[in-house]
């Protein structure tokens, strides 16, 4: 399934480099990497964007959750999963503002702690007294709507670099499989955990913080589109 979500993605944003690029002199296609996703669970995740003109693009990224970095405190770690982000940029010089869509589905695997009894100590603090390890999976899903900003840098006529941040809306689901019925999750003390994996089961709507960085590498077109000749309606800020 998650192939066939990844393949259909590619094979969308292909259909609309090949419709929009007859129509326009100023398309160009620009591989982009977020070396932020290989924080947390971390993914293989590549994206593109491709201009429709010189203020309108489309960007498309597809990660593989994967466990390249085990945590030292949980040597059980085995996330794995995919994501897939979309955008629809529209530029104002080197700014830019983007409505976002963000689908996740990853699984966690690890040791977790339950207990059925506790005591509560001179701090009032509970204290699990029959302590027990259990393997258990995490599964989550999540969508999120965003709206995005962000700045964009050209180093050059190929490479770029940019932030972005913003603010949305997100659904998640969670769910536990391997865990006691009968017993209740004894939260990490000291421990590491993935981001974005927590101790509530169930579905729940959150608000959504976004913020990271791209590094740009154009792959296709004659120039990135934001270099402008003199003639161009506006210029980019280091020509």
């Amino acid at each position: 399934m998650k192939a066939k979500l990844i393949t259909l993605s590619f094979i969308l944003l292909s259909v609309a480099c090949f419709a929009q690029g007859a129509s326009t002199a100023y398309h160009a296609l620009v591989l982009k990497w977020n070396p932020l996703t290989l924080i947390g669970y971390s993914s293989v995740q590549i994206g593109g964007e491709y201009f429709l003109n010189r203020r309108n693009s489309l960007q498309l990224e597809c990660g593989l959750i994967t466990p390249l970095f085990e945590k030292a405190a949980i040597s059980s770690e085995n996330n794995q999963g995919y994501r897939v982000k979309l955008q629809y940029r529209r530029y104002f010089q080197k700014w830019f503002v983007a409505p976002e869509f963000h689908f996740v589905s990853a699984q966690y695997h690890a040791s977790k702690s339950f207990a059925q009894n506790f005591v509560t100590d001179s701090n009032r603090i509970r204290q699990p007294v029959d302590e027990e390890s259990y393997n258990v999976s995490i599964s989550k899903r999540s969508v999120s709507l965003s709206l995005t900003s962000g700045i964009q840098f050209l180093e050059s006529r190929t490479i770029g670099i940019e932030f972005y941040w913003g603010i949305g809306v997100r659904y998640e689901s969670t769910d536990f499989s391997g865990a006691p019925a009968d017993r209740e999750l004894v939260p990490y003390v000291g421990h590491i955990t993935p981001l974005s994996f927590d101790n509530d089961e169930g579905d729940r709507f959150l608000f959504n913080v976004v913020a990271g960085l791209h590094i740009d590498f154009k792959i296709a077109g004659n120039r990135h589109p934001r270099i402008k000749e003199s003639h161009d309606d506006f210029q980019h800020p280091f020509n």
